[in-house]
């Protein structure tokens, strides 16, 4: 249940801000739920990186039940994608 709060506080400060910055008043985008804790940082993630501040790799660990190692591996792989560095 925590893990579904602060995703979704996360995703309403990050639609809050895109909805700032395109000045758009309309209702705001339905949010996916996750299915897992990984897609769920995952998500997370690519969230924060849209948004300019992405999440470290120990907040993804500790926020999402996540080891360390799980952690860096997803880091790396949706910093790279975002990149454009697919591979």
């Amino acid at each position: 249940l925590a893990l579904v709060g602060s995703y979704e506080l996360l995703m309403a400060l990050v639609r809050g801000q895109a909805a700032a910055k395109a000045g758009d008043t309309g209702p705001a985008a339905v949010a996916t739920v996750a299915a897992s804790a990984e897609e769920a940082a995952r998500l997370a993630l690519q969230a924060s990186i849209a948004a300019g501040n992405p999440v470290s790799r120990r907040a993804l660990a500790s926020r999402f039940g996540m080891t360390r190692p799980a952690a860096a591996r997803l880091h790396r792989e949706v910093t790279a994608a975002s990149n454009g560095h697919m591979g």
